[in-house]
């Protein structure tokens, strides 16, 4: 309770209005002398063509910059025409290579198959002789032994 009497007491004792007791602003600005007019208006022609002069510089360096690309990419593609005849020809050879390849592996498979099929027929050969020097009978009972009468008439 006392502190609300307090604030209502203060508040009564505090001006309406709170600008009224801060001292006047000068209605009028001082002028300046023209002296110090000129200076600061030298000083921003000053700045603005610094200014200036350091965006055409950086304009000029994006033109160079972009010029150089552009000379970059068509050396590149003037390369890359010249060298595509010979990557063609090339990618032929190595296709030819690779066919030659699969042509001798071809061959190849063919010879070894050839060598076991003579193998086979001289193995074949070499047991028919071992039977028309030794004949062979087949029994009643399906088993096989040798001819018991000495050598077979052909």
């Amino acid at each position: 309770m006392i502190s609300l009497a307090l604030s209502v007491f203060l508040v009564g004792q505090a001006p309406a209005n709170p600008q009224a007791n801060a001292p006047a602003a000068p209605a009028v600005r001082a002028r300046q002398d023209p002296a110090s007019a000129d200076a600061r208006r030298a000083m921003l022609e000053k700045t603005i063509q610094s200014r200036k002069a350091r965006a055409a510089q950086d304009a000029r360096a994006r033109a160079i910059q972009a010029a150089r690309a552009r000379a970059d990419a068509q050396a590149q593609n003037d390369y890359q025409v010249k060298m595509a005849p010979i990557v063609a020809q090339q990618q032929r050879d190595a296709a030819l290579i690779q066919s030659q390849a699969q042509q001798a592996a071809a061959l190849q498979s063919m010879a070894a198959a050839a060598q076991q099929n003579a193998e086979i027929n001289r193995q074949r050969y070499i047991l028919q002789l071992q039977r028309a020097r030794n004949p062979q009978m087949v029994y009643p009972d399906g088993s096989i032994g040798p001819y018991p009468y000495g050598i077979a008439a052909p």
